[in-house]
């Protein structure tokens, strides 16, 4: 498909109608969909962010690469009515985030 065009933003849609990949002044992110036309990863540079859904299709929450939650999702009646939003804390400032140590250690 063409890409469209408004000043800095540009994107594509695929076949089926999803965005492809937007490029706001230069920095691209790319979207990834399943069988069932759902968003299940978008990527900007190296950072991932992989959406797991429950079996309505809701997201429930989004993780990185290495699988740590980045945000997780509460529905009441079908509706999202909180995101809560994990925190980043490195208490011993070597780049690993305290989450990411408790599942590797």
């Amino acid at each position: 498909m063409t890409p469209k065009t408004a000043g800095n933003f540009s994107f594509e849609y695929t076949p089926f109608h999803r965005i492809e990949w937007a490029d706001n002044a230069g920095i691209k992110t790319y979207f990834g969909y399943d069988a069932n036309d759902q968003r299940i990863n978008k990527r900007t540079g190296e950072k991932w962010e992989i959406f797991l859904r429950g079996i309505d299709g809701n997201v429930l929450a989004d993780i990185d690469r290495s699988g740590i939650s980045q945000n997780e999702y509460v529905y009441l009646n079908g509706q999202m009515v909180a995101k809560v939003k994990e925190p980043y804390n490195d208490s011993d400032n070597d780049g690993l985030s305290d989450q990411q140590e408790k599942h590797i250690y």
